[in-house]
């Protein structure tokens, strides 16, 4: 257990940073970077409430905060450019974020870096994908995001080495929950509520392995005391796999909004992962993806009337 750290996270209002920071800040000194514009200002009050000290940070723009202690133990960066078709920006702003923070911290006793399982060169539909496939992308939908990643793997392993920086790297899959955008689920909810079709490929099925967000702040302490030199890189994805039309129609069933599909070149794709890896640093997750979609829809949608 972490217990009197002094914590830095990057893109703390995010999916997945939002409930690691809540649970960090219960035991140790959490420093929470990110935009903290108007949107994100009730998200801002809940960390600050928990004891998380928010400072605004645009990654893409500003120089780093001078208020963020020199002395911080640990490093959890989340933030990214994501929504950008320039390769460039991408590359720059996600390549460049990691080396900063990595430099400026090379003394901490971990750096964590979340990349994403959109890296992987995509294999067989139904390939769990382990930690040393072939990476590649291939993904239709964020191709700039996919090689940006790779790109800013590269900068964290080099400076892992370099700074003999004790690091971890996780390679999420689709990840839900209650607090941010929601992740891929509420997404299609939303397409759904729109009457807007959920884009399928143009034969067979993509299949994906959710995990519920609570599940990875359970893991992160653990993912943490697992920073290594070379870096050690971990998939984070849930113990079953789904179809993307098994979860979708669930989402139709529980919201009671019909869904429509349409098949064509342009879709998200998803990739099953072998988890091995971290079943055996950090276990099994507690929250099966029916009820950890069906408890985020509610979230989402309070007024909506669900049918569990």
């Amino acid at each position: 257990m972490l217990t009197g750290k002094r914590i830095l996270i990057t893109g703390a209002t995010g999916l997945i940073a939002r409930p690691i920071a809540l649970k960090l800040a219960a035991h140790n000194e959490v420093w929470g970077l990110s935009l903290f514009n108007e949107a994100e200002q009730p998200v801002r009050a809940e960390l600050e409430a928990a004891g998380v000290r928010c400072i605004p940070w645009n990654m893409a723009t500003d120089p780093f905060p001078q208020d963020v202690p020199a002395d911080i133990t640990h490093v959890l960066h989340t933030a990214m450019l994501r929504e950008t078709e320039s390769y460039d920006a991408a590359m720059d702003v996600n390549g460049i974020a990691c080396a900063r923070l990595m430099e400026r911290f090379r003394k901490a006793e971990a750096f964590f870096f979340i990349s994403s399982t959109a890296i992987y060169k995509h294999l067989e539909p139904d390939h769990h994908h382990k930690e040393s496939d072939p990476l590649g992308g291939g993904l239709i939908f964020i191709p700039a995001y996919q090689v940006s990643k790779i790109a800013a793997e590269a900068v964290v392993r080099s400076l892992a080495a370099l700074y003999d920086l004790p690091t971890v790297i996780i390679r999420p899959g689709i990840c839900y929950g209650p607090g941010s955008w929601g992740g891929v689920p509420i997404l299609f909810l939303k397409k759904m509520l729109a009457g807007e079709p959920i884009e399928l490929p143009p034969e067979g099925n993509t299949f994906c392995m959710p995990i519920h967000v609570d599940d990875i702040a359970r893991f992160a302490e653990g993912l943490f005391q697992s920073a290594s030199v070379p870096a050690n890189i971990v998939n984070i994805a849930g113990d079953d796999a789904v179809s993307d039309v098994e979860y979708i129609e669930y989402i139709s069933q529980v919201s009671g909004v019909p869904v429509s599909y349409l098949r064509g070149e342009y879709y998200r794709d998803n990739y099953l992962t072998d988890n091995s890896k971290r079943e055996a640093l950090v276990g099994k997750c507690q929250i099966h993806w029916r009820e950890g979609i069906a408890d985020t829809i509610a979230s989402h949608f309070p007024d909506m009337a669900l049918n569990r």
